[in-house]
């Protein structure tokens, strides 16, 4: 189980281990939630699958919500809910801020007066930011997914500048992202790109904080020496997800077969990476 803790799926911004690449997306994007101007609107976060753009979106979200609480000043449920991670939005708009009012805990009799149309949606989601309390944040994974109606509709009716909503999108590097940025190109959407894996001495530090979180030593993975370490990356391409994979399987008792295999060569050649060498 701690095991599991420590190298399974998880995006809990408490199991945050910074590295340059990402604390400059996260800095980036913050400021950009402070502006107002043209571009404001809409900011999207790039990344392979892998390198952690749920997470990195999670981290945001506590962050964000630390700011917001520290300048209000007030922890009542009014102000303390201006950020809302969404896990997916592949649905039409008038679905989507109906399952945004529910999430924020909104009465039911409140999410059934919503309106249906897509302006009237529009308008909903902005209702839940004002002068007074500032913008509403919504925070939305995998939003490569949402259907084109919901797009345009979002492209066509959000302000340009000095929005009342402002939404963060994770898209996955591909040309599903680009469609996506194309249609939404009147708002002028941010843009922040992840695609720097983590090297050898930033695997090392992550696979350290990942161990010491779960209460695990480091003599599990044969004290994270330099080889191990190496093999670590190698195998992982410094992808945080594949990370996660390689130790697990090297870790996990039903996965011993792949930990023997990986042992049998010695610990002092440089096998990994080289090429094969035809004894014919």
């Amino acid at each position: 189980m701690a095991i599991r803790t420590a190298f399974g799926e998880t995006a809990d911004p408490g199991a945050h281990v910074p590295r340059s690449a990402t604390e400059a997306l996260l800095e980036g994007l913050l400021h950009w939630c402070a502006e107002d101007g043209l571009g404001s609107t809409v900011a999207a976060l790039i990344a392979p699958p892998g390198l952690g753009k749920t997470h990195l979106l999670r981290v945001l979200e506590a962050r964000l919500a630390g700011r917001v609480n520290d300048a209000a000043g007030d922890l009542s449920p009014v102000r303390t809910s201006r950020v809302l991670y969404l896990p997916y939005a592949a649905l039409s708009l008038s679905d989507l801020s109906r399952w945004v009012y529910g999430l924020l805990g909104r009465a039911a009799d409140e999410i059934e007066a919503l309106p249906r149309s897509e302006q009237g949606a529009i308008e909903s989601l902005c209702a839940l930011g004002d002068a007074s309390t500032g913008p509403f944040y919504l925070l939305v994974d995998d939003a490569d997914s949402m259907p084109m109606p919901t797009l345009r509709a979002l492209a066509l009716g959000l302000a340009r500048e000095h929005s009342a909503i402002r939404m963060v999108l994770a898209l996955t590097d591909d040309s599903r992202a680009s469609r996506l940025l194309a249609v939404l190109d009147r708002l002028r959407p941010f843009e922040t790109l992840l695609r720097t894996p983590l090297d050898e001495s930033e695997t090392e530090a992550y696979l350290r904080a990942r161990l010491a979180r779960a209460g695990l030593d480091v003599d599990l993975l044969d004290g994270l020496d330099p080889v191990t370490v190496g093999r670590i990356g190698a195998l992982s391409g410094g992808v945080p997800r594949r990370i996660h994979r390689v130790v697990s399987a090297l870790l996990e008792p039903e996965h011993a077969a792949l930990a023997r295999a990986l042992s049998v060569h010695p610990r002092s050649d440089a096998w990994l990476g080289a090429p094969i060498v035809d004894a014919l």
